[in-house]
């Protein structure tokens, strides 16, 4: 269905154009008084962004979308709620949504339970299937090229014959061109190598004689050894997942401002895949090396893990690697906005996967990565 563009189904009060607003807003329908909260950095850009999407039908919300659609009658407000520093708005987005439980279809139009990430996000029984219906079309008009072509001879058993056969053409192949002779230099190159590799890196088991040598195992040991290894090539169960994040897994919560905790998660690892951020940046937040990830602050449950894990480290003075090299964080004009000294270092106060911030420097992969661009420091 096409939308006529009607600026006045999408107001708000007047926005400052002068100076970049940031903070939490509120967009409600004058139907059922059902809203959506998000966060932003300029209010008033994020309003015309809405208004755009919606009008043509491109908003990344589908409850809101499908509403609007749905309500040409209906007349959004878009209201600022709470203005706010730019590395707190996710932090204060989730405090308004766990307040106001927006995400409870009844209440409002959030899609996600989580700000800044979808995680967690579920698809009904009828979304499932009309996004399996879309793609069976989608494949049925455009067949892959390798469909209907398997390989010659998958899954059969090759007769004697065969093996015979090919063997006697390999031999006939040989025999017409045989190999170059290996002449003495190059054999004496092989040995000189291999000699000198072996002097750098000797093998822990030179000099020592096998203690099992001529032996045979017996059928208990046999047994044994058969039940021990049973697990070998089997996909763990999220049960035995559960046990070890449990036994080993170093519980960490998410908090606000005020250190009051919001969310408790079993390891770094679970509170990745919750709010998207990196195992690494949350850690490094728990350890104090860093403030926020986006405006999300995180601890770790016991207070006293901070000081054990910074004492088993080895002290650092500060000095970057001998093979450490710099990286610069810049705009889209090439300006250097902040130095890093290495790309741990800009990794771990930005919160960008380290591999992530080289193929941009090699410009192998990409220009930006969550927003950011960077270029080797010279």
């Amino acid at each position: 269905m096409k939308i006529r563009y009607n600026p006045d189904r999408f107001v708000s009060p007047p926005l400052e154009q002068s100076e970049k607003l940031s903070g939490v807003y509120k967009i409600t329908n004058n139907v059922n008084e059902k809203f959506y909260i998000g966060s932003a950095v300029d209010f008033a850009d994020r309003f015309k962004k809405h208004r755009l999407d919606l009008t043509k039908g491109k908003s990344k919300c589908p409850y809101l979308q499908n509403f609007f659609t749905k309500h040409s009658e209906c007349v959004f407000t878009f209201n600022i709620i709470e203005y706010c520093e730019k590395e707190l708005v996710v932090a204060r987005e989730q405090i308004w949504l766990d307040e106001t439980q927006c995400y409870n279809r009844e209440i409002g139009f959030n899609a996600c339970k989580i700000a800044g990430s979808v995680l967690g996000m579920r698809h009904s029984e009828e979304s499932k299937k009309k996004m399996s219906e879309t793609w069976n079309e989608f494949y049925k008009n455009n067949p892959h090229p390798s469909k209907g072509k398997t390989t010659k001879g998958k899954g059969q058993k090759r007769p004697k014959e065969f093996g015979e056969a090919i063997s006697k053409r390999l031999k006939k192949h040989y025999k017409e061109n045989p190999k170059p002779p290996v002449s003495q230099e190059q054999r004496d190159k092989q040995s000189k190598t291999m000699k000198e590799k072996y002097e750098k890196e000797i093998h822990h088991m030179v000099g020592r004689p096998s203690t099992f040598l001529g032996k045979k195992h017996s059928p208990e040991s046999l047994k044994k050894m058969s039940e021990n290894n049973c697990h070998l090539g089997k996909a763990r169960t999220q049960e035995q997942k559960d046990a070890t994040t449990e036994k080993i897994g170093i519980p960490i919560l998410l908090i606000d401002n005020d250190g009051n905790e919001i969310k408790r998660f079993r390891s770094a690892k679970e509170a990745e895949r919750e709010t998207g951020h990196n195992s690494q940046s949350i850690a490094s937040v728990c350890r104090g090396k860093r403030e926020s990830i986006k405006g999300m602050k995180f601890k770790f449950a016991d207070p006293n893990k901070t000081e054990s894990l910074t004492k088993s480290k080895k002290p650092n003075d500060g000095k970057p690697r001998f093979n450490a090299r710099g990286v610069n964080l810049i705009d889209s004009d090439g300006n250097i906005l902040q130095s890093f000294p290495t790309i741990t270092a800009a990794s771990e106060n930005l919160g960008v996967q380290k591999m992530s911030i080289i193929s941009i420097c090699k410009k192998q992969k990409g220009k930006t990565r969550e927003g950011y661009m960077f270029r080797y420091a010279e």
